[in-house]
């Protein structure tokens, strides 16, 4: 996995806690012969829980390994995805960079962890790729992001090249942008003290339509939207 990690070029500066970083740093560790395997196999578990949690957060099923890395993919902005946010996709020397990290991404998603498994005497990976979640009452994470990611990860993995990858990575940014605010429709602001905040995403909101606004007929002349649309709950592709 450090082989494939360190080819990344636009995904070249996750952050050093990030889950792939570190599982990264423990197969090159386990590669290495050298290591501690009951320190190693905690380390390997505490990344594993992360992902669990993440999984809980989002609502995510199936395959939770695939999940992560399309949600990791899509919320990363770099240079790549905020150019397609505001542009879609346009001929440039950025698209062969782009492709190359989608083709280390592809490889990724069909990463054998038996090495790693086998040198620690672990065997949870393939739970965690065939994951089943408990029932979830829907007001506990996002159904709109849970569906669309897990709906792009199974079309990245079943894409037959990295072109494919990347055409589905350009349409996604272009439709809803990049990071969780443009997956996510509405925000709580929490503030943390010592003039820190951190934006919250709200999970499921309910649909509100243009007659549930009073006072604002002259607006909607203005707009020239008619009764009936929908103005929040729900998200339209952009131009």
């Amino acid at each position: 996995m450090h082989r494939l990690t360190a080819r990344l070029l636009l995904w070249s500066d996750l952050p050093e806690d990030a889950i792939l970083t570190r599982l990264a740093g423990i197969c090159r560790e386990s590669a290495a012969g050298q290591f501690d395997p009951v320190n190693l196999t905690a380390r390997v578990n505490r990344e594993l829980k992360r992902l669990l949690d993440l999984a809980t957060t989002y609502g995510f099923d199936g395959n939770l390994w695939q999940n992560y890395l399309t949600f990791l993919m899509i919320t990363h902005p770099n240079s790549f995805s905020l150019t397609c946010e505001q542009r879609g996709a346009a001929d440039g020397s950025i698209n062969r960079i782009a492709e190359a990290d989608c083709e280390v991404f592809r490889q990724l998603f069909t990463f054998d962890f038996g090495p790693l498994e086998n040198a620690l005497g672990i065997g949870i990976f393939d739970t965690l790729t065939h994951y089943h979640a408990i029932p979830k009452d829907a007001v506990m994470y996002n159904r709109n992001v849970s569906a669309h990611v897990q709906a792009l990860s199974a079309a990245i993995a079943a894409a037959p090249d990295p072109h494919t990858v990347f055409c589905l990575l350009t349409d996604h940014y272009r439709r809803c942008g990049t990071g969780l605010f443009g997956m996510n429709h509405a925000f709580r602001v929490l503030d943390e003290g010592q003039g820190a905040f951190t934006f919250l995403p709200i999970n499921n909101l309910e649909t509100v339509m243009l007659d549930d606004l009073v006072g604002y007929d002259a607006q909607k002349v203005d707009l020239g939207q008619g009764a009936g649309q929908r103005v929040f709950g729900g998200r339209a592709p952009r131009d």
